[in-house]
């Protein structure tokens, strides 16, 4: 076998977490201890390490870092998905399997948006070109999810043909709709713009998370579930966006909609 384990080469807060496994373990009702305890103890440890990094890949717009800082982040999301109770409710009218939809989130609930959609085949993401696009890409590549490189911009049209031509095979999108950097709880135009010229319908989602940490340095104050919380996710009714919209009101219809599955979503925590 390996090496018997040595614990005086941990450092000071290593070894309060394998002290703390037990306890977490035993809290649970869980008969074995798993790396899921272990994840716990260091998230929830005073002055966390790993919530500092969550923290930096958010805030921290020079580094050159940012594809493993994705790759930590998709380890971290495999390991806190494994621990999560998920509950979906759909919409009985949307049918994935034969259309392929506009999926609209805020930019601070992408983590449950990421965990709930994969599920459907043919599925990809809207991300911008900049370093926080190049982050949120190695996790959703590793997903399964098939990334579309662009702005939601209502200006871009190269974004939007890419995207048009996806939805065409039959692919699912989805997007932040106030990203790639706000302002907060604002409706960008491009997925609007989307769903009229590719002829396809927007479905506006819903989280709530009963326990989670917020980043509120970040500009969207991204949201992230703690391990072994509960996580809703409401998928509603199907909106269409007709030839002749006024896309500014269908702006402000997406976002009224997206505010008040959120709040439907709480009444299940």
């Amino acid at each position: 076998g390996g090496e018997p384990m040595n614990i005086s080469k941990f450092t000071q807060k290593s070894v309060q977490a394998v002290q703390d496994l037990e306890k977490v373990a035993y809290e649970y009702g869980n008969q074995e201890i798993e790396q899921e305890h272990l994840l716990y103890t260091l998230l929830t440890q005073e002055d966390s390490l790993i919530l500092k990094l969550i923290e930096k890949m958010e805030i921290n717009k020079e580094t050159e870092k940012y594809r493993r800082y994705g790759t930590i982040l998709y380890y971290l999301l495999q390991i806190v998905r494994k621990t999560l109770k998920v509950k979906v409710i759909k919409n009985e009218s949307i049918d994935e399997k034969n259309e392929s939809y506009i999926f609209a989130f805020w930019h601070n609930k992408l983590v449950a948006s990421t965990l709930c959609l994969d599920y459907i085949e043919k599925r990809a993401v809207l991300a911008s070109p900049s370093k926080d696009g190049e982050l949120i890409s190695v996790p959703l590549e590793k997903l399964g999810y098939q990334m579309i490189r662009g702005s939601s911009d209502k200006n871009s049209t190269s974004s939007l043909i890419s995207l048009i031509k996806y939805m065409k095979k039959g692919y699912c999108i989805g997007t932040p709709v106030d990203g790639p950097k706000g302002p907060i709880y604002e409706v960008k135009p491009g997925m609007i713009y989307l769903a009229q010229k590719g002829k396809k319908y927007i479905i506006p989602t819903g989280t709530a998370y009963k326990s989670k940490w917020e980043f509120k340095k970040a500009w969207d104050k991204f949201q992230f579930p703690k391990p072994f919380t509960t996580m809703v996710y409401i998928m509603g009714e199907p909106i269409e966006v007709p030839a002749d919209a006024d896309i500014d009101k269908y702006c402000e219809k997406i976002k009224n909609e997206l505010n008040r599955l959120d709040k439907e979503a709480e009444k299940y925590i």
